[in-house]
């Protein structure tokens, strides 16, 4: 074939393809003009990343590169296969570097399926064809996207600004014809969840979980109570919907990982058969990785219930002020210094009766000024009297204390030997009891270096259930462990055990808060109404009024008297009494026997 002939069609038929490329290119940036004027205006100064579907041309691709408004913006451009936009864990990191990053999504007909792993939290959906299928939004499972906003061709030839509301009965929504003009970033990326439009949530949840979550035992209809049901129907009245509460698994268990997933209240909403779950749960890192947090609405921390020991009796108090040391160095200073006057009456060569009267002439008189009796007769040794009033200054300080002491036991009840910190239970005989709900509890403990929490922790004893932990505390054999609200509450109302008291001293302190499924951007809809219930301190009014209930039964059962101050009654002085009938009886058999064996007769007056 002759070259000659070949080479104008050649030439032909390259002027005709470069002509078509210009002219596609020129369409591609006429359908690329709104999505320039969106990076310049309402996304102007955020970071982008921008996806190039895999679908789509190279001229196409390469005009989206060439915009001057991308190309002066901070971007990270991806391009994958259609099925995914990322295909692991990790590779998703790249796409959620800030939350305040612009992810806009290119494609021609229908948009990329994410990958689980992708949460960005604001898309921009650019289609460059028109007849956008909405459905197709819906098979997308954006559920977990913040900010969406979906430029699409309109039959008209300019360019439709639409949402996608999930609760919403017609959930795509139109936003306008896009303008420069017409569009913020607050108009362009709407809030995607102003109400719930009469949802119903399922939450996942423990109906004897008091004074939290509980059922009304007066309430005919088994209806639940508790502060935080008080705080979810406030935020149900706020934006229109309604829940029903799921009884948790039989495993009791809150939320563990066993053979790499999650178990138990917490495993229901990893798995989504549940939306969330209203308990108080403590934000441990595991459960901050798989799931959402939400505010912290109060702090808590694993409290010690101590069984009370048995009561000393009430007359006995009268020998309480002193220990047994201090009455023993008593009568040794009284038997002491009735030698010692002795030996000094004898030395200075006072003329005292001999025998068993001088003696216990000398003893009483002694004694007396313990009493705060005045002194009986006179000493005429310089000796004696200093010594007399140094046992005068010592009694006047013995005497003080023991009044003092004695007031403040009576009017202030305690008793010596409870236990007042983790030390002194680490070094008691009392073991820990407490429940496997599958919380983070072994694990803090195993983790910690402290020498006093490493005892405890091989002192700890699980029970099958709180009944058995109870029962255990109820024999004084163990200590019960758990949560201080709930412990204490549960304790009281559900057991009716009263004689118990707690340990002031806290084993571990953390905060409370609400799991939701991780990344639901419909979240911060609760946390803002938990932050406004607190800030107007409604959640403490009514955690106050639930705890009462369990003070006004407490105090009714006999509790500890340490919450408030008791009159004195007669119980508490019975022992003078014992006392005075003891000197009565001794008096009057000392009387008879003078009477039976003395020569002399008695005349009474």
């Amino acid at each position: 074939m002759n070259f000659a002939c070949i080479l104008p069609v050649m030439v032909l038929l390259l002027a005709a393809g470069a002509s078509m490329h210009v002219d596609n290119r020129t369409r591609w940036e006429e359908s690329l003009e709104a999505l320039k004027e969106i990076v310049q205006g309402p996304a102007s100064g955020r970071s982008l990343v921008i996806h190039l579907d895999a679908l789509l041309p190279l001229d196409a691709r390469q005009a989206v590169l060439a915009l001057q408004s991308v190309q002066g913006a901070a971007h990270v451009v991806t391009s994958s296969p259609p099925e995914h936009l990322c295909q692991s864990k990790n590779d998703s990191q790249i796409l959620s570097l800030h939350p305040s990053t612009l992810f806009i999504v290119v494609y021609l007909s229908h948009p990329p399926t994410p990958c689980p792993h992708w949460s960005p939290q604001n898309i921009l959906l650019y289609s460059l064809t028109p007849g956008q299928r909405f459905d197709a939004l819906r098979d997308l499972k954006l559920d977990k996207v913040e900010s969406l906003a979906l430029v699409t061709p309109l039959p008209s030839g300019s360019r439709g600004v639409y949402t996608w509301m999930p609760f919403a009965r017609d959930p795509a929504v139109f936003l306008g014809q896009w303008a420069p003009q017409n569009f913020t970033w607050d108009t362009l990326f709407v809030d995607r969840y102003p109400s719930f439009e009469g949802y119903t949530f399922k939450l996942a949840i423990w109906h004897d979980y008091p004074p939290f979550v509980y059922t009304d035992e007066a309430s005919s209809t088994d209806e639940v109570i508790g502060t935080s049901v008080k705080m979810l129907d406030v935020i149900s009245e706020k934006f229109n919907f309604t829940y029903i509460g799921y009884e948790g698994p039989s495993s009791g268990k809150w939320g563990a990982i066993e053979n790499n997933t999650w178990v138990g209240l917490l495993g229901q909403v990893y798995r989504s058969e549940r939306d969330f779950s209203i308990m108080c749960f403590f934000p441990s890192p595991d459960r901050v990785r798989d799931f959402g947090a939400s505010v912290v609405y109060r702090q808590d921390g694993y409290a010690l219930l101590v069984p009370v020991t048995p009561p000393v009796p009430e007359w006995m108090k009268v020998q309480r002020p002193f220990s047994c040391v201090v009455w023993g160095f008593m009568a040794l200073s009284s038997l002491a210094s009735l030698a010692f006057l002795h030996i000094q009456a004898r030395v200075l060569g006072q003329r005292w009766r001999a025998g068993a009267e001088a003696a216990s002439n000398t003893w009483f008189s002694l004694q007396g000024l313990v009493l705060g009796q005045s002194v009986a007769r006179q000493y005429a040794g310089m000796a004696m009297r200093v010594f007399l009033s140094l046992w005068l200054l010592c009694c006047l300080v013995l005497g003080t204390a023991y009044t003092c002491n004695l007031v403040a036991i009576l009017s202030s009840p305690s008793d010596p030997r409870r236990i007042h910190s983790l030390v002194q239970l680490a070094e008691s005989d009392f073991r820990l009891a407490t429940v496997d709900y599958g919380d983070f509890l072994y694990e803090l403990l195993g983790k910690s270096e402290d020498g006093i929490v490493k005892q405890l922790k091989q002192k700890l004893d699980f029970f099958p259930d709180e009944a058995a932990a109870v029962a255990s505390m109820a024999d004084d054999s163990h200590v019960l462990l758990g949560v201080k609200i709930e412990t204490q509450y549960m304790v009281q109302e559900k057991f009716r055990m009263y004689r118990w008291y707690l340990l002031p001293e806290l084993l571990f302190t953390n905060y409370l808060c609400w799991l939701f499924p991780k990344n639901v951007p419909w979240k911060k809809k609760f946390d803002t109404s938990i932050q406004s219930i607190l800030e107007a301190g409604l959640y403490n009014q009514w955690l106050k009024v639930e705890m009462e209930k369990v003070s006004n039964a407490w105090r009714r059962h006999g509790g500890s008297s340490t919450w408030y101050a008791a009159p004195l009654n007669l119980p508490n002085l019975q022992g003078v009494f014992y006392l005075l009938f003891i000197g009565f009886l001794i008096s009057g058999t000392v009387f008879i026997c003078e009477y039976t064996w003395s020569e002399k007769s008695f005349a009474f007056c």
